[in-house]
């Protein structure tokens, strides 16, 4: 019996995945953060960080222009329901 291409590229789609890095059904980790903007300390952001393996792979800018408690505030709702989700 013969393979076909579809089994062939199945098999080896792990393999490749591990090769370049990629870790097959592995995903990033989540975490929301408040920071203060480099522009003026006193105003601050939330940002949405993407890590997989301890190694930063994404940042996204969620909500700028915020003071530090509205901040916090949303960090905390994000998060709760981050963990109300899973």
């Amino acid at each position: 019996m013969a393979l076909t291409r579809k089994e062939i590229l199945k098999s080896l789609l792990p393999s490749l995945n591990k090769m370049f890095g990629i870790e097959y059904g592995v995903k990033p980790d989540i975490t929301y953060h408040a920071r203060r903007t480099d522009e003026n300390p006193k105003i601050w952001k939330v940002v949405e960080v993407h890590t997989l393996y301890d190694e930063v792979k994404e940042t996204k800018e969620l909500a700028t222009d915020l003071k530090r408690n509205r901040a916090e505030a949303l960090v905390k709702l994000l998060r709760g329901n981050q963990k109300h989700g899973s």
